[in-house]
């Protein structure tokens, strides 16, 4: 027997031959049992012989791709003269697992948003790695819109992106559909799920950019915040960090009906913003403005621009979501990208993981990091912080005196490299600059102002009457008294 078995387990190399050997083995004496060991990679067909209490056993390996059974395990005995399990078998040439019923998963992301997109990106790097799984895409067109087609449409699951006016959740809740929502609403709510980024990682790479650049207020925009209190409670978090970190912050609504993200045709006719306009108008210069998108930062830079305000000197304008839309603004838009790829992928995961076992252990999960995009709504056209920030600091500062020195010192680099980096960043010198700035700021109190001498000595922060004299003189090639007689003619 046990010659047999290694003769006809080492002759064959075809699995379907190696179980006609082991029904042969069936007219033996002795008893026989067949089994079937699957693995990911691999299966093994093990025979196994018992003659006289004796254990042995051929092995023949074959790669299930091409053939696969319906049993893991298969076992012949000869005391009952009966399987006890039945078996069969299929060639397979595709794949190496049981076909399987797919899972439908419906992405509901609203359009225009590009968040929308790096979530469709994160869900498509795990579809690829899902063979059982279809995911449908049915963009939400309108907040509060329903954006399933009518009927009873089948599908298995929803990752959504939604705002409270979206009752289409509750309805697949009610059908027991499981809901993930990938944005900052729908808290609490049973039979959603939410994935959502670290606030603070978001908040922080915010607050400190524009600390870097030396700016003391903070303006943070949204629209809609009345009828969306899970993002009203999320910007108003945002401000009491920044007022946490020394910063002035409030959270200000840009009001109309639709945002400038469902609505692009706002970007075209920004002229016929009345409360924009009057927001702007009220904020102390200079201001940090943070926008929740892309669409809504572009509409800021240009009624900004549109009032008279300088984008970056007045208002320092960021935006959020890394959409194309941000590169079109004038200027191009700074923004912060929370981890909104990252969080696609998590949507997936537990989505296969909430179908495949019926429920989850956590209502809200969190995903770490954010990045920015540093562009010239922020930094200037020097596309760096710290050349901004000391720009900056020569405007808030130029007409009491500045020192090269302080600011070769501020900028960490050596003088030469400080002064070749601004000029090519500014075209112009930094301490000629500082110049310009303080001579003609001095300019404005002698002729508007009607200030004396010795008055603009003491407010351009000059040590003496006869200092501020000689500096005016060196600079300007005039006197200030014959600046002042001038004017007056």
């Amino acid at each position: 027997m046990r010659n047999k078995i290694q003769k006809n387990g080492a002759r064959s190399k075809n699995p379907l031959m190696l179980l006609a050997q082991a029904w042969e083995l069936l007219s033996n004496p002795f008893p026989v049992g067949i089994c079937f060991v699957p693995s990911i990679h691999k299966t093994t067909m093990k025979i196994f012989s018992f003659p006289q209490g004796e254990h042995k056993e051929a092995n023949h390996q074959f790669t299930p791709s091409s053939f696969y059974f319906s049993r893991k395990e298969l076992h012949v005995c000869w005391k009952c003269f009966a399987v006890q399990y039945t078996f069969c078998y299929r060639l397979n040439r595709s794949h190496h697992s049981m076909p399987q019923t797919k899972k439908t998963i419906a992405l509901i992301f609203p359009v225009n948003v590009g968040y929308s997109q790096l979530l469709t990106a994160g869900v498509i790097e795990r579809h690829l790695e899902l063979r059982n799984w279809n995911f449908i895409n049915l963009p939400r067109q309108t907040p509060g819109v329903n954006p399933l087609p009518e009927g009873n449409f089948p599908i298995d699951g929803a990752i959504v992106w939604s705002e409270p006016r979206d009752l289409y959740v509750k309805e697949l809740v009610r059908r027991g559909i499981p809901v993930i929502n990938c944005g900052m609403e729908w808290a609490n709510e049973p039979g959603v799920v939410r994935v959502s980024p670290h606030i603070d990682d978001v908040n922080q790479k915010i607050i400190t950019h524009f600390q870097l650049l030396g700016l003391n207020r903070l303006v943070i925009l949204g629209h809609g915040l009345s009828a969306r209190p899970g993002t009203h409670s999320v910007l108003q978090a945002m401000a009491d960090i920044a007022q946490g970190m020394g910063m002035d912050a409030l959270v200000r609504d840009i009001g109309g009906e639709i945002g400038p993200g469902a609505d692009p045709r706002r970007l075209l006719c920004y002229t016929e913003e009345p409360q924009l306009q009057k927001l702007l108008q009220s904020l102390p210069t200079p201001s940090a403005i943070y926008c929740t998108g892309d669409y809504m930062g572009h509409l800021v830079c240009s009624v900004a621009s549109h009032c008279g305000f300088r984008v970056p000197d007045d208002f320092a304008i960021m935006g959020g979501g890394g959409e194309v839309i941000g590169e079109l603004s004038h200027p191009p838009l700074s923004s912060v990208l929370a981890p909104m790829r990252a969080i696609g992928r998590k949507a997936v995961d537990l989505m296969v993981e909430w179908i495949s076992k019926g429920h989850l252990s956590e209502s809200h999960v969190i995903v770490r990091g954010a990045d920015l995009i540093e562009r010239e709504s922020t930094v200037g056209k020097s596309g760096r912080t710290m050349l901004a920030a000391i720009h900056r600091y020569i405007e808030e500062h130029a007409i009491t005196g500045i020192s090269i020195n302080e600011l070769v010192e501020r900028s960490q680099l050596s003088a030469k490299t400080f002064n070749r980096e601004y000029y090519n960043a500014f075209g112009i010198k930094p301490l000629d600059e500082v110049n310009q700035l303080r001579i003609a700021h001095a300019r404005r109190l002698l002729i508007e102002n009607k200030c004396t001498i010795g008055e603009v000595a003491q407010r351009c922060g000059f040590s003496s009457q006869a200092a501020f004299y000689n500096y005016f003189t060196r600079h300007t090639g005039m006197k200030p008294s014959q600046l002042i007689k001038t004017s007056s003619h």
